[in-house]
């Protein structure tokens, strides 16, 4: 893709991103150091880096699907520039601070995650899932003998997934992400003439959004049974106490915010790339 094409798809990726109403850097009244205080004790960056390493995969899933392979090594370049770390960052924050926590729950939020027991509930939940889909180990053993044992465990960690409405969050954040894709390529002239437009398309998806719903309970039921396994009755009342108090609600929805804004704006950066790249094979 030429510096032309670049820069085409740039303007593209800002049209979409006006279409769809997507949060960009905005002023806010938050304490910008407790921000980053925060953002260090539920280890973000970290979070962040396994999103990107997902999106980079997108990109390598959308050569192989729509252009049978033919970006190489300049769409590997060009997915690693357009999703640089400092970008992912930025669109995390950005879909954080629109999310609307206020101080008093961000300054709450601060002191919990940096206590001990924040400190490991934050590593657990970054350790969770890559440990529940590794099918050599042994939790999927353990996780089906909690199933048939009803293990008072169990019954924690799916209360604390509902209280934190997680499978709600994160259908939305892959909905945003495939909206994000669909307006870009829309914008940017790449869908074929007898391809639906934006509303159509996300019409007809909201139909299978049952069985994605469905996926989601199951894994994340898992990771959420990961992170509490070990936890004993203190940890554990404190666990469902975060869960069910309004700052950690809000936290987590901030915090889903600021994944959701990732996973859109990264769609509409590919879908403009893409667009792009379509449109200059035909000529």
């Amino acid at each position: 893709m030429g510096p032309v094409m670049r820069r085409v798809m740039r303007g593209l990726a800002l049209a979409a991103a006006i279409v769809t109403g997507a949060p960009g850097a905005m002023a806010d009244d938050l304490d910008p150091a407790l921000v980053d205080r925060l953002f260090a004790a539920t280890l973000v960056e970290r979070h962040l880096a396994r999103a990107r390493d997902d999106i980079i995969g997108g990109w390598v899933e959308t050569d192989f699907d729509l252009m049978n392979g033919s970006g190489g090594a300049e769409w590997d370049r060009l997915a690693e520039a357009e999703n640089s770390p400092e970008r992912i960052a930025a669109d995390f924050r950005a879909g954080f601070l629109a999310a609307g926590l206020s101080q008093a729950h961000l300054a709450e939020a601060v002191e919990v995650f940096s206590s001990p027991f924040g400190q490991t509930l934050s590593e657990r939940r970054l350790a969770a899932e890559p440990a529940v889909t590794d099918w050599q180990s042994a939790f999927p053993q353990a996780y089906a003998a909690a199933n048939e044992t009803g293990d008072p465990g169990l019954a924690v960690s799916d209360e604390v997934m509902a209280l934190l409405a997680i499978v709600d969050h994160r259908v939305a954040t892959i909905r945003e992400g495939r909206r994000g894709f669909y307006a870009a390529m829309e914008a940017g002239g790449g869908l074929l003439p007898h391809e639906p437009d934006l509303e159509t398309h996300m019409a007809d998806y909201d139909r299978i959004l049952p069985l994605l719903r469905e996926g989601e309970v199951g894994l994340w039921r898992q990771i959420f049974f990961h992170i509490g396994q070990d936890f004993d009755a203190t940890e554990r009342a404190a666990w469902l106490a975060l869960a069910g108090s309004d700052w950690g609600q809000a936290h987590e929805a901030a915090f889903q915010a600021g994944l959701r804004n990732v996973r859109l704006q990264a769609g509409i950066r590919m879908g403009a790339a893409t667009a792009a790249a379509l449109l200059e094979r035909r000529g």
